[in-house]
């Protein structure tokens, strides 16, 4: 048996090209992703093969003949008064990426049942950013390094805090959050994929989950569970890096950080914030926490102005160059591990 059908109808070429290509590069979706402009050539594929999502637009489904040949049917609207009772609208005019979120969340919500994910087994390069020393730039410079890795590869940024500002930040208001995603990580391993979909945002390349928006959200969390947690989204196989926000707010930091390849801490000069690295060091030691100290790079930053924060564009700010830096250094040392790897084979 072949893979369920997720069809795209729509009489513009291009609004069907845009989101046929937005399903097929989601590597852990089940779907086999077709693309039609006719409605009639929909219904001909139709008697022969069954489909799981159907994408249509508003003046193609009035064309469209109802037939349980299509389990799930979203209509993209082009007039707002425009309801069938039958069927969920939504806009069509709209981002891709925000269509996306919408026809996945749903398919979630409303449909009986769910196609089985492919899991993907490739492991992503994680990093870890973290200082015990508060207002040091720690989320300027993860966003930055996670922002840099964007352009290269899939990239997936995730904040730990429980005070994140983010939809201040990026000013708008979330539908879900982080939160969201663990429930059903805990609740609904089968639906975690779709809504680890409807739950992902864009800036400019790179993916983030909005995080959650207070410290109730993460009181009750065990260590166990976050693991098992960002493990499920290694899983997805969506990724070639991470990028962990982190913060002694969530139980288990110390396990977070033995799944990161690197962890990037930042240091200040003053006495205060030099006590309390040296706190940090200290308990690392008493935890027997080798492998973390092992994996961690030291950094200082450069002063940031008001003026050169734009969380969606870094370019020309001391801070993105320190970024790079900082990439290349950790990709350097990688390559002399693999190679001192090699000398013991």
């Amino acid at each position: 048996m072949g893979k369920p059908i997720l069809a795209v109808c729509d009489s513009d070429s291009l609004f069907t090209e845009t989101m046929t290509g937005v399903f097929r590069s989601k590597k852990g979706l089940p779907f086999e992703v077709h693309g039609f402009s006719d409605c009639r050539v929909l219904m001909e594929f139709l008697e022969h093969d069954p489909v799981e999502i159907l994408m249509i637009s508003e003046k193609q489904f009035q064309k469209y003949k109802e037939t349980d040949r299509a389990s799930f049917v979203v209509i993209l609207r082009e007039n707002e008064d425009f309801e069938i009772r039958e069927h969920p609208c939504i806009p069509k005019f709209r981002s891709a990426s925000g269509l996306y979120r919408n026809v996945m969340e749903l398919y979630l919500r409303e449909s009986d049942h769910v196609a089985p994910t492919v899991k993907q087994r490739e492991r992503p390069v994680i990093f870890g950013i973290y200082s015990p020393i508060r207002r040091c730039r720690q989320t300027s410079l993860a966003l930055t390094m996670a922002e840099q890795l964007a352009k290269n590869d899939a990239c997936l940024y995730l904040n730990f805090e429980w005070f994140s500002g983010f939809e201040h930040l990026m000013g708008q208001r979330f539908n879900g959050n982080m939160t969201d995603l663990l429930y059903y990580y805990q609740c609904d391993p089968e639906r975690f994929p779709y809504r680890f979909e409807s739950l992902v945002h864009k800036l400019d390349d790179l993916d983030y989950i909005p995080p959650g928006s207070s410290y109730v959200d993460y009181s009750g969390v065990t260590k166990e569970e976050w693991m098992g947690f960002i493990t499920s989204i290694f899983d997805l196989g969506h990724y070639r890096y991470i990028v962990m926000d982190l913060t002694e707010q969530v139980v288990g930091l110390f396990d977070l950080m033995k799944l990161c390849d690197h962890i990037v801490t930042i240091c200040l000069d003053d006495p205060i914030s030099e006590s309390k690295m040296a706190q940090y060091e200290l308990l690392l030691d008493k935890l027997g926490c080798t492998e973390v100290r092992e994996k961690t790079y030291k950094c200082r930053l450069p002063k940031l102005t008001r003026a050169d924060f734009n969380p969606a564009k870094m370019t020309g700010t001391e801070l993105l160059e320190e970024a790079r830096r900082i990439l290349r250094e950790l990709k350097q040392t990688e390559e002399e591990r693999e190679i001192r790897r090699e000398d013991l084979l």
